[in-house]
Formats: structure tokens, C-alpha cells, sequence
């Protein structure tokens, strides 16, 4: 099953458990009538009215209430998570790790994010820490790439292995790829909407056995107040029933899920051990990968392994058993945790400071093979390659990576960390190679930045301008969880400047389109709380426009100087989306970048099966002439990353 497919199904899944839940709001609709008119029955209304079984008005009224009552509960919890995994990594206690920390498990732990993410070709996600919680678990939550967070327990840096610990985020990552996020939160929502009927059971009799208690004891007071109080009760049973078929929905959905995600982890790291190992530890630890938080209840279908203790049985449970689990890694496995209960409890006493090291940085699976500073500035890559690899980064992926980030000098790593640090590696990026320019563009930003900003990039430039062009999205990537610590302010403010930048030398090159493009998507979702994820195209017709604009760019941008294989690669396009006759090339003074701009926003309101095929018309585009250069392959991921799509690197050499 491929990324696009993935989507599909964690769609289709979203679809069948909004009808299920239709179901079980149709019975609690049912169990509230039931309960209403036994306690009219009870308080002698009957009597007034004539009794009935079957009263029409009441069942409306009934449904009516009830119906509201589940909307409102949902609609404010899903607008509580409206900012998508932060908003749940808090509601579960975590405290954000900041990007610069010097806390060496904290700090391996970004390290092995960062690693993943550009492995993966997105940008790098922030990581929340639930400091509390000293059970082994972890879990991603979002609504697309770019909104998403990893979270980890301090239980889960603290008793796992680098390569363990690899496995368990490489799971997560599996969640974010594979559309399980958006689902999950979702479920998040609809299920607090069932619950609200069993809060306001709970209010009710709470409330009531108070004011038995503080009121005259007429029998008439006593009799009104027993009455609300088995409402009350009623209402609480019918709440937790629907709650009940809401795990049993969730864990279902989740069950599968896991499994996937284990198997991709395993094919991403190649590493089977490091996965298991963190499975076979929490099934010999005593705490497991249990989460105390008042909100694990609600999010207990997100984590890495089961947050609940005490299930009454299998069947509640969101995750498979650990056995299961192991056995699909490693069939050897004979289910005896004791050895790693032992091995678990005597490691942290013994190795305290295994992880301060420098040398462990990065160290897993480094390969020789690639070097980023030598690599070729032509890739080759087939449609078929890129198409299967989007969302399933490999090992080769992964030690490309940390072949990267080994030769990136120290000093640019640490600037990426922190917030004054990574808006100098912005303007980095967008100077120009030219003196005259350059110099242009440093008196434009001297005029409005602070001189500490201005001297840094004078002193590192020469450091950076060693580095090749397959530096500079990587360098992007590591920037953003410090671009994101900015105020709103702050960013208008850092946006202005690079708009000024950018245009000071009076033109703006395929590359600040680039940069400018993937910056505002990954950083402006922290500001903008209103994200629209509505998918309004599902027919290739209804985005013609679009279509036309962003494949004539990319044929001009890969062909600059020979318009005529410009033109091939824009029919090239047309013919892998079946378009040709329907759309036509247009010339470079027929479109603008903002007009490309307006086309990929608009782009990403399509299906997934949708967003395949125009990827595969761009992926056709860019190497219809054999080849790939470095220009073509960052506007590609420009286009997939506005799509929420996440592509891996192309690597030196060979195809992806």
C-alpha cells in the first residue's frame, strides 16, 4: 500500500466511523427517550397527560436535545484541537523541547527527529516531552505534515537505547505518513461528544445529592430530588454506553494501524532489533507504557503502546498484545520478559551518562557510500520511483541523511537551533552568490535588522558558501521548529524582511520561490488557528487551471535555456495526468510566480488519488530529458510539500 493509498484508507476509515457513531447516537437517542419516560412514569406525569410508550413529540424533543447536546460537545473539543498536535501534546501535559537544549537524552532525541524528518522530506516536527510520565510510549498527532509533533514520555529517553528509541519514532513517523493522525484526532473529537451525555449525567447527581442534603426533607423535595437523580444515573449509563462502542470502534481501527506502523518502522531503519527491543522493554518494565495523564483516556488509541491500565479485557484495548506485536519482528521471541526486566532496571543506575557523548550523534547506520558534499548536481529518477517511495522513506533514505547532518558544520547546526540563529540561516539562503548583490542585499537587511544579525551572517557566510545546493533544504528543515518559537510579531516582522530581501536585487529566482513557498507552509500553520483541510476537488477537470500553470513552470524552470524540451516536459506532464489537448504550455511572461503560488494553495484542496496523479505529471515533467537536477528536485518538493505530501531526498547516484 502506497502513501496515496494509505490516505484512502484512513479516509475511508473516517467515513465508516462517522456512520458507526451515527449508530451509537441513534441508541443513545433511544436510551434517553427510555429514561425519560420512566421517570415520568416515576414522578406521576403520566397521569396528567394520559400514558404512552410511543409519544412522537417527546421522541423529537428527546432527539432534538440529544442530538445538540453531542454536537456542541464535539464541535468544542475538535475547536480546542483546532491547532492541531500541540493542541493535544499539551491537553496531555507535554512542555515543548526547545530546539537549542543541551539536555543530552533530550538532545539525542531531536537528533534522531531531525535525522528522520529530512530522511522523510518534511520539515522537522516539534517534540513534546511528558515529563511526568515515567512509563515507555510516544505518539504523533496532527493534521498533516506540517502541524504535526512527536511526543515521548521521559520514561521512553530515559530506559531506551538510540536504536530503540530510533524504532519507536520511526512508528510514529509511520502515523504521520500513513493518515492515521487526522483520523485519530478526529475520533478525539467525536468521542468527547458521546461523553458529554455521561458529564452531564454525573452533574446531575452530584448536584442533586447535595441539595437532598441541604434542603427540608418533604417528601415531595424527596421524591423531586430521586427522580433527578435517576436521571442523572440513566444518563450516565446511556453516556459511558456509547463511550463503550466508541473504544470498541477505536481500537478496532487502531489495532491494524499499529501493525503497519511496526512493519514500517522496520523498513525504515532496516533495524528490526530496535523496534522490538523497545516492545520487549515494556513488556518487562513495571510501569509498561502506562500514561497517568487525566487526558491518556481519551487519547489512548495515538500512543506507541497501550497508555491504559486495568482493561476488562482485550477487547478495549487500542493496541494488539505486546506478544503479537514482537512475534511479527521477531519470530524468536518466546514471550519471557523477565530477562528484559532486569536488563531495563539495571541499565539507567549503571549507565547514567550513556547519551552525553557527542560521538553518538547521528552515529546510526552512517554509510560511507554517500557523501552530500561530493554528490553530482544531476539526479536520475523515474515517476514509478518517486510515486513509491513518497511516504515510505528507505534506509538508504535514512543514512543519507545522517551522512548529511555528520558533514554539516557544527556552527550552522547550532544556529538552525535557535530563533536568532535560524533567521540568519534564512537570509543565508537568500544571498546571492554575486558580490555586488550580496552586498546589495546585506545593506538592505542592515537597515532594519539588528547588527549582531548582520555581523553573523558576514562572519558564517564563508563557512556556508562551501556547502553545496543539496545543503539547503536540509538546513531549511532544521530551521523551523526555531522559526516557529517566534511571536506573530516577530514573524510579520522576519516575513517583511524577506520580501525586501528577496526583491532587492529586482527579480525573484526559482529558489526564493522555493524557500519562500515551503517557509510559509511550515511556519505560518502555527499563527493561522483557521486551517482549511476541506477537499474540494475529487475530478481532474475541476483544476485544469491550476494544472496548466504549475506544470509550465516546472517544464521552464528544468529547461531554462532550451524552451523546446520545456515544451516536451510540459506534454510530458499533460500525458501522465491525461490532460493533453486540454491544457496547453504557457510561456514565462504567461504566468507569474504568484499566480503559482495561488495554484499550488489551491492544489492542495484535492483528494489523495488526485494529488498522485498531479505528482506524477510533475515527477514526469522534471525528468522527462533522464535526469533530475538539484533546482527541479527542491520545486518538486515545493509542490509536494504543498500538497502535505512528503517526499523523500533524491539520492546521489541512483534513483530514490
Amino acid at each position: 500500500m502506497n502513501f496515496f493509498e494509505s490516505q484512502d484508507t484512513a479516509r475511508s476509515n473516517t467515513k465508516k466511523l462517522v456512520l458507526l457513531f451515527a449508530l451509537a447516537v441513534a441508541a443513545i437517542i433511544i436510551g434517553v427517550y427510555v429514561v425519560v419516560v420512566v421517570v415520568g412514569v416515576w414522578s406521576g406525569f403520566e397521569r396528567e397527560i394520559g400514558y404512552q410508550a410511543w409519544q412522537p413529540e417527546l421522541f423529537a424533543l428527546v432527539a432534538f436535545v440529544t442530538i445538540f447536546i453531542v454536537l456542541v460537545g464535539s464541535t468544542y473539543k475538535t475547536l480546542s484541537l483546532r491547532r492541531g498536535g500541540s493542541a493535544v501534546a499539551r491537553t496531555l501535559g507535554g512542555v515543548l523541547i526547545q530546539p537549542d537544549t543541551q539536555d543530552p537524552l533530550q538532545r539525542r532525541l531531536l537528533n534522531i527527529v531531525e535525522e528522520m524528518a529530512i530522511a522523510s522530506g518534511i520539515q522537522v516536527p516539534d517534540v513534546y516531552l511528558l515529563q511526568h510520565e515515567s512509563g515507555i510510549n510516544a505518539f504523533a498527532a496532527g493534521y498533516t505534515p506540517a502541524d504535526a509533533v512527536i511526543g515521548v514520555t521521559q520514561g521512553c529517553i530515559e530506559q531506551l537505547s538510540r536504536d530503540e528509541l530510533q524504532g519507536v519514532i520511526a512508528h510514529e513517523f509511520s502515523h504521520i505518513f500513513n493518515g492515521d493522525m487526522r483520523l485519530n484526532i478526529r475520533l478525539m473529537g467525536i468521542l468527547h461528544g458521546i461523553l458529554v451525555i455521561a458529564l452531564i449525567g454525573y452533574s446531575l447527581v452530584r448536584g442533586f445529592s447535595y441539595s437532598t442534603q441541604t434542603v427540608s426533607s418533604r417528601s415531595r423535595e424527596k421524591n423531586s430530588g430521586g427522580m433527578l437523580i435517576f436521571l442523572g444515573i440513566g444518563l450516565m449509563a446511556i453516556g459511558y454506553i456509547g463511550v463503550f462502542f466508541g473504544k470498541l470502534i477505536k481500537s478496532a481501527v487502531s489495532r491494524q494501524r499499529e501493525f503497519l506502523a511496526d512493519a514500517s518502522a522496520v523498513q525504515f531503519t532496516r533495524n528490526p532489533d530496535g523496534i522490538a527491543g523497545a516492545l520487549k522493554k515494556i513488556g518487562g518494565f513495571d510501569l509498561g507504557s502506562t500514561v497517568l495523564s487525566p487526558g491518556a483516556e481519551e487519547a489512548s488509541h495515538m500512543f506507541f503502546g497501550n497508555a491504559l491500565r486495568g482493561s476488562i479485557s482485550h477487547l478495549f484495548s487500542t493496541h494488539p498484545p505486546l506478544t503479537e506485536r514482537i512475534k511479527r519482528i521477531d519470530p524468536s521471541f518466546d514471550g519471557d520478559f523477565y530477562i528484559f526486566k532486569f536488563a531495563t532496571e539495571g541499565r539507567i543506575s549503571k549507565f547514567p551518562g550513556e547519551y552525553a557523548q557527542k560521538e553518538d550523534v547521528y552515529q546510526f547506520n552512517y554509510s560511507s557510500e554517500y557523501h552530500p558534499h561530493e554528490s553530482k548536481a544531476e539526479l536520475s529518477a523515474t515517476t514509478e520511483d518517486v510515486i513509491s517511495k513518497i511516504g515510505a522513506p528507505s534506509s538508504n533514505h535514512l543514512s543519507y541523511a545522517s551522512s548529511l547532518l555528520w558533514a554539516l558544520p557544527e556552527t550552522l547546526k547550532d544556529m538552525a537551533h535557535n530563533k536568532l540563529g535560524a533567521k540568519c540561516i534564512v537570509y543565508l539562503l537568500l544571498l546571492d552568490q554575486s558580490p555586488e548583490i550580496r552586498d546589495k542585499q546585506l545593506e538592505t537587511l542592515f537597515l532594519s535588522e539588528s547588527k549582531e544579525v548582520v555581523s553573523t551572517i558576514q562572519n558564517i557566510y564563508s563557512t556556508y558558501a562551501k556547502l553545496g545546493e543539496e545543503f539547503r533544504l536540509p538546513l531549511l528543515d532544521l530551521s523551523i521548529p526555531a522559526l516557529k518559537q517566534l511571536t506573530e510579531s516577530e514573524y510579520l516582522k522576519f516575513q517583511t524582511e524577506l520580501v525586501n530581501l528577496i526583491h532587492s536585487d529586482g527579480k525573484v529566482s526559482l529558489f526564493e520561490f522555493v524557500l519562500v513557498r515551503i517557509l510559509l507552509h511550515s511556519v505560518e500553520v502555527n499563527f493561522n488557528i483557521s486551517n482549511d483541510y476541506q477537499e474540494k476537488h475529487t475530478d481532474i477537470n475541476s483544476i485544469l487551471h491550476e494544472l496548466q500553470i504549475v506544470y509550465s513552470a516546472l517544464a521552464h524552470f528544468g529547461h531554462l535555456d532550451h524552451e523546446e524540451l520545456g515544451i516536451n516536459a510540459f506534454a510530458a506532464a499533460a500525458r501522465k495526468t491525461d490532460t493533453s489537448g486540454r491544457i496547453s504550455y504557457l510561456r514565462p511572461e504567461e504566468f507569474t510566480l504568484d499566480q503559482v503560488d495561488a495554484a499550488l494553495t489551491e492544489l492542495a484542496h484535492c483528494s489523495h488519488p488526485l494529488k498522485e496523479i498531479i505528482i506524477a505529471g510533475a515527477t514526469e515533467s522534471i525528468s522527462s530529458d533522464g535526469k533530475v537536477t538539484i533546482n527541479e528536485g527542491e520545486l518538486l518538493r515545493a509542490v509536494c510539500e504543498s500538497l502535505d505530501v512528503p517526499l523523500p531526498p533524491f539520492l546521489p547516484g541512483q534513483n530514490v
